[in-house]
């Protein structure tokens, strides 16, 4: 393969980051990887809602089924949140034999187990690792290259707000409450 196309479920902070990353990073990952990533279509709740990334109109798509039929995407990536409708937009194109990826905490925490048995019988790729300690990369690490070891549990604060509050009330000397409000 060499082009992976690209259906981004959700165009917030998070998926305006990765359309951005996709759009900056193209030639990089040409040039290292051998592979072409192009953002082929974007599925969004309002169109009009102001963006701080520019994405043309064509690649704007009105349904779920827009992504899911269209033959040059590869991997839809959820980052729109919440449980519904994702876990179901997740579960089609599971079954419509699309590699996902998602940075979805609740759904991953809710439906994980799910979600990754579906996609196992669907021999398609479930990644969340951006769900998981703000991006640590820890679970290939635990699935691959620690797969002899019994790993039961994992306890540390993993998450990028917790990072965010403590290091602002670290810098600003500020309380925790106000640190949160602005977190919020």
């Amino acid at each position: 393969m060499n082009k992976i196309g690209v259906g981004l479920l959700g165009l917030g902070v998070v998926g305006g980051g990765v359309a951005s990353v996709i759009n900056r990073k193209s030639d990089y990952m040409q040039e290292h990887l051998g592979v072409s990533i192009s953002l082929e279509s974007v599925l969004v709740r309002d169109r009009t809602k102001i963006r701080t990334i520019n994405i043309p109109d064509n690649l704007y798509v009105d349904t779920i089924d827009d992504i899911l039929n269209n033959s040059d995407i590869d991997v839809v990536i959820e980052v729109m949140g919440g449980e519904f409708p994702a876990f179901d937009y997740i579960m089609q194109a599971i079954n419509k034999g699309k590699n996902v990826i998602t940075a979805n905490k609740a759904l991953i925490a809710k439906y994980g187990d799910q979600l990754a048995y579906i996609a196992e019988k669907n021999k398609v790729n479930l990644e969340y690792e951006a769900s998981v300690g703000g991006g640590v990369p820890v679970i290939n690490l635990i699935k691959e290259s620690l797969i002899a070891n019994k790993i039961n549990k994992i306890y540390g604060i993993l998450n990028g707000t917790t990072n965010y509050i403590l290091s602002k009330m670290e810098e600003t000397g500020k309380k925790f409450s106000d640190v949160l409000y602005d977190a919020k």
